[in-house]
């Protein structure tokens, strides 16, 4: 189990403002939604070079099924009257095709199944594998378009979903290798 709020002094009535810490997730799936599926889905749980794959290149559709992660075992403890300042996600990927060759990806919240909030911006990435991170220092909604409750955070269902397509035509695999999220709070 995590033990949140070790990033911070202890406050009157028992909250500690802080930060989970980059944490990664437990359990991986995927949902159909009309696209191509992943293979090896559980690759995306823990940066190894193992990595889950989706061809997205060629023929139609030419973007994925989502696929996404969970926290399960315990979930996070944030205290429950703090307030949620930042949510970041990081993720791991790459293309496989020659270079010069794009993909771009979203990726979202979810809580229990529901997506939440608005998924991150397209970004584009390549046969280089680089490590994608959306935070409010990059310029984005330190939110993503969502008020989440501690409750939300601490949800054993709390996770991450993303959907990939490409955009140029060529065939190629997208390929994650993991998928991790950070919380910062503050008590009020």
């Amino acid at each position: 189990m995590l033990i949140a709020g070790r990033h911070g002094a202890m406050k009157q009535g028992g909250c500690s403002a802080g930060n989970s810490g980059w944490v990664g997730f437990d359990d991986a799936f995927q949902a159909d939604s009309g696209g191509v599926a992943w293979t090896s889905e559980d690759n995306i749980l823990g940066s190894d070079n193992a990595r889950a794959s989706c061809n997205i290149g060629g023929t139609a559709p030419n973007f994925s099924d989502y696929i996404g992660t969970m926290i399960v075992t315990g979930g996070l403890a944030i205290p429950p009257s703090a307030q949620i300042t930042l949510l970041e996600a990081r993720i791991e990927l790459r293309k496989t095709v020659a270079s010069g060759s794009l993909a771009e990806g979203k990726l979202q919240w979810h809580v229990g199944g529901a997506l939440k909030g608005n998924a991150t911006a397209l970004f584009s990435f390549s046969i280089v594998e680089s490590v994608k991170t959306h935070s409010a220092d990059s310029g984005a909604d330190p939110l993503w378009g969502w008020t989440p409750s501690p409750s939300d955070i601490n949800d054993p269902n709390l996770g991450m979903s993303f959907i990939c397509q490409e955009t140029t035509a060529d065939v190629g695999f997208a390929q994650i290798d993991n998928i991790e999220m950070k919380v910062t709070w503050v008590c009020p």
